[in-house]
């Protein structure tokens, strides 16, 4: 396990704020300046590329930021899951429960060697999970759990009647799937990107 990284909460070191961003703002984005300033750096600028270039503790930044916890990073394989079902269809069903293990499986041996480093051609990279890192005693317990929740709610999107309108219904050719869509009116525009919408009985 490397030696865990410890940010300071405030330093004297200087750094350039000289570099212009256009700010969009998102209720997420403003409760996280409310919250914490520096928290707001380190998620918006310090851990962006191409933002604050000249921070010296830039490739920690970076590191930290891309750490996960079992229930935020389950959740983004179960999203990555449905969308898959919607571009390959039923067929999916074969392998989609399969991929999910393997990709959560791959996230428990990464974070359990304790490497910082992996492939840069891999379509989805592991992730380092926050439990393994800070060395936290239960994690593999913790893992085990979340794993067959995840197993679990794939599974049951794909086979419950609760279901069956969202699958199918996402499948149809007018049915947009994580699309960005873009609002303009006299006082404000606004962007964002639509998980799914499909047309039924002649209403959105």
């Amino acid at each position: 396990m490397p030696e865990i990284i410890q940010l300071d909460l405030f330093s004297d070191v200087q750094t350039d704020t000289t570099e212009e961003a256009k700010i969009e703002w998102s209720y997420s984005r403003r409760q996280t300046l409310e919250r914490c300033a520096r928290g707001y750096y380190y998620e918006y600028y310090g851990a962006k590329a191409r933002l604050a270039t000249s921070d010296p503790q830039k490739e920690d930044i970076r590191f930290l930021s891309t750490l996960s916890n079992r229930y935020l990073r389950s959740g983004d394989i179960l999203h990555i899951a449905i969308r898959l079902f919607y571009k390959y269809g039923d067929s999916s069903s074969k392998w989609l429960v399969d991929w999910a293990r393997r990709i959560y499986r791959a996230d428990y041996e990464y974070s359990r060697e304790g490497s910082r480093s992996h492939s840069s051609d891999e379509r989805y990279p592991p992730v380092m999970l926050l439990e393994f890192y800070y060395d936290q005693p239960d994690a593999d317990t913790l893992y085990a759990e979340s794993e067959n929740r995840l197993l679990s709610a794939v599974e049951t999107f794909l086979t419950s009647p609760a279901y069956a309108v969202a699958r199918y219904g996402g499948q149809c050719s007018s049915a947009k799937v994580e699309e960005r869509i873009f609002v303009r009116t006299t006082a404000f525009h606004a962007r964002g990107r639509l998980d799914l919408a499909f047309p039924q009985d002649g209403k959105l």
